[in-house]
């Protein structure tokens, strides 16, 4: 929430494919490793800020799954779906405001969709990592408009 140019959605990116790469040196429970992928939606209301994530979602593949960019993966709520590659993130890019989410396509689909709430929601609205913007009011409109689980994650949490 409040994905800027992107940073902290970098790092959820590398954070997945450093999880991924430990998991790979450890020994199976029960023989099988499932593979790690996540979906991660980045929202972001500056329009010069969509555009640019939007650009880094258009030209790196660690955005997509490890695939070529889809053109109409967003409107779609994801991406290449059934091709999941180990320690990769599909990043679905939304322009808009928060305090009116449940008037976007892709998280009325979320709102609808118990298991397809967020488990993690990661923001520098609260200003904990060095930001100034102290916005809590956007991340009232994310815990209202129903996107998040029950046992949702916020980072940072105070």
């Amino acid at each position: 929430v409040g994905a800027g140019r992107g940073p902290l959605v970098r790092e959820a990116i590398d954070a997945v494919a450093r999880v991924s790469a430990a998991a790979v040196n450890e020994r199976p429970c029960g023989g099988r490793r499932k593979a790690l992928h996540a979906t991660i939606v980045a929202i972001e209301k500056n329009p010069s800020a969509v555009l640019y994530l939007q650009s880094l979602k258009h030209g790196d593949p660690s955005w997509n799954g490890g695939h070529e960019f889809d053109e109409y993966a967003d409107e779609e709520g994801g991406q290449n779906d059934n091709m999941v590659v180990p320690g990769t993130s599909d990043v679905t890019v939304i322009g808009c405001d928060m305090r009116e989410a449940v008037n976007h396509p892709v998280l009325q689909r979320m709102i609808q969709n118990p298991k397809a709430r967020a488990d993690i929601v990661v923001s520098e609205l609260l200003g904990s990592f060095g930001d100034n913007e102290l916005s809590p009011e956007c991340l009232d409109g994310v815990q209202a408009c129903g996107i998040l689980k029950k046992s949702c994650v916020s980072i940072p949490q105070r």
